[in-house]
């Protein structure tokens, strides 16, 4: 049993993880919100001709990609150090954050 309440109090507090995505019992209590409020602020319009011209989910305002490695840096005969590259795009908005890590044992 999935305890709805729950689910949105820890969406509202911080990020929450769901395994499965829509596939999982999370993911199908997060489409049965969407839908209710789609449907909620929709009551005013004519229902469309085909049920599939509704989204699940509203259109993202923007796009985060993380990418995330693991290589020897300074030099080939250093530990193995983490790597990651941050991208947000959105509207008229690009970011981009490089955070690295170095063995400084063998530089």
């Amino acid at each position: 049993v999935i305890n709805e309440e729950a689910l949105f109090e820890q969406l509202i507090s911080s990020e929450a993880e769901i395994f499965g995505a829509a596939r999982s019992p999370w993911g199908s209590v997060l489409q049965r919100l969407f839908h209710a409020q789609q449907a909620a602020s929709s009551r005013s319009s004519p229902p469309p001709a085909h049920p599939r011209q509704i989204p699940i989910f509203p259109l993202p305002i923007g796009r985060e990609y993380i990418l995330q490695t693991v290589t020897k840096h300074p030099s080939p005969a250093s530990r193995d150090c983490l790597q990651r590259m941050f991208v947000t795009i959105s509207g008229s908005e690009f970011r981009m954050a490089y955070a690295n890590t170095s063995d400084k044992t063998f530089l």
